[in-house]
């Protein structure tokens, strides 16, 4: 039976995390618990998600399922939600967020009120205690490492300013997947870091669909204190350098240099990041330039596997 709205949830090995999702779908208010489904995608978890997301099916008025992905990648996981789901709305979250209890409430309010292929919700992080004031202070800067998407309260279509939304929290069309395809299953966690959902919001924005910012869709993201670090931040950014290469309009444009398959541009970028980091005095600085530097050798890394070998960048 057609749905209104069908929430999509992939999950791997964070049954202790999931829980909490779980007590937050629990507590939703003012929702007609007949007009959406929950769908649950195990992604091959090893401890006790399976037995969890059992337990808490009966708990549910709403239609509740369990599917199990065995392919690893949480692209994998979500094509196979979006496949089996009867939801006209597709609600895509994650296991380790905290939901506000209107959150579906409001997902309701703003299909009802606005014509859209797509929307991002507002993310806001939620900090452990004891957080480095550096982190806290630079969360712009940090963006991605920690989860953050944040345009204000209001509805807007996004513009060139706006970063794409996040796969924690956004609203996509069941027929957008009909007419441009599901998510890449060589982008996002267990292939790569992330990046899924920026890549399909791309392809989106490039077909001339309509995309709105939604502030109160609202939900809050718990800051990873294992991402607090410098090498965290290397690592994340080395693995946005190699999505930027293999989606960075398809082949390399025949009129760039290139050295050893790597556009020659790259080695300059990557000496003036490194020497703008051992001059750098202010912490604001220092955290751009390690972040540009690890960006520029993940693009040289990806650049340097395909160069110009008459295929796109990433089709293996």
């Amino acid at each position: 039976m057609r749905k209104n709205l069908s929430i999509i949830i992939a999950t791997y090995n964070r049954a202790k995390i999931l829980q909490r999702v779980l007590d937050g779908l629990l507590q939703q208010k003012g929702v007609p618990a007949e007009d959406y489904e929950i769908l649950i995608v195990d992604n091959n978890s090893t401890d006790s998600t399976a037995e969890l997301i059992t337990l808490y099916g009966p708990q549910f008025k709403c239609v509740f399922r369990y599917l199990f992905q065995p392919e690893k990648g949480k692209s994998c996981a979500l094509n196979m939600a979006v496949k089996g789901a009867h939801g006209v709305n597709l609600a895509f979250t994650d296991d380790d967020v905290i939901l506000t209890d209107d959150w579906v409430k409001n997902i309701f309010q703003f299909v009802k009120d606005h014509q859209f292929d797509a929307a991002g919700g507002r993310v806001l992080p939620e900090y452990p205690e004891n957080t480095p004031k550096w982190v806290v202070k630079n969360r712009d800067l940090l963006n991605g490492p920690i989860v953050v998407h944040d345009y204000g309260i209001d509805v807007k279509p996004y513009n060139k300013e706006m970063l794409p939304f996040l796969g924690a929290n956004m609203l996509i069309k069941s027929k957008m997947f009909d007419d441009l395809g599901g998510f890449r299953e060589d982008l996002g966690p267990g292939k790569m870091a992330g990046a899924e959902d920026t890549e399909f919001f791309r392809r989106m924005e490039r077909s001339g669909r309509r995309i709105l910012y939604c502030g109160n869709i609202l939900i809050r993201h718990p800051v990873d204190p294992k991402r607090m670090s410098l090498g965290y931040l290397a690592k994340w950014n080395m693995d946005n350098g190699r999505y930027i290469a293999l989606n960075g309009k398809g082949l390399m444009e025949k009129k760039i240099v290139c050295l050893a398959k790597i556009p020659r541009y790259l080695f300059r970028v990557m000496a003036r990041r490194a020497f703008g980091l051992m001059a750098s005095f202010k912490q604001g600085d220092f955290l751009e330039n390690w972040c540009e530097l690890f960006k520029v050798l993940g693009m040289m890394k990806e650049y340097r596997r395909y160069g110009r070998t008459g295929k796109k960048a990433g089709d293996g």
